[in-house]
C-alpha cells in the first residue's frame, strides 16, 4: 500500500500520532484503526512498537475535531504558564 510505505515494517520504537484532534475526521478513523487493531489495509505495525496519539481538547482553544473513539481514554496532562515558567 502506497501511504504505508513510511511506517515501520521491523524493529523497535514508538509510532506517535501527533495532534491527532486536530486531524479530520476520515483522517482519525484511520488512525484509530492502526492504534486499536494494529493494522490498517494489508499493514500490520511490528510487535516491538508501542503507539502513542496525543491532541488537545476542545477547552484549550485549538483547532479540533470531534474526537469519538480513544479520547477520554488514557493519560491526561494539565499545566498553567506559571507552573510551566517555574518548573
Amino acid at each position: 500500500m502506497a501511504g504505508t510505505a513510511m511506517l515501520p515494517t521491523d524493529g523497535k520504537g514508538i509510532l506517535f500520532f501527533d495532534e491527532l484532534t486536530s486531524a479530520p475526521p476520515l483522517q482519525q478513523a484511520t488512525a484509530y484503526q492502526v492504534t486499536l487493531d494494529r493494522r490498517i489495509g494489508e499493514y500490520v505495525v511490528p510487535d516491538g512498537f508501542y503507539i502513542i496519539a496525543a491532541g488537545n481538547n476542545q477547552t484549550d482553544r485549538a483547532v479540533v475535531y470531534p474526537c469519538q473513539r480513544l479520547c477520554g481514554t488514557g493519560l491526561r496532562i494539565s499545566t498553567s504558564n506559571t507552573t510551566w515558567m517555574t518548573g
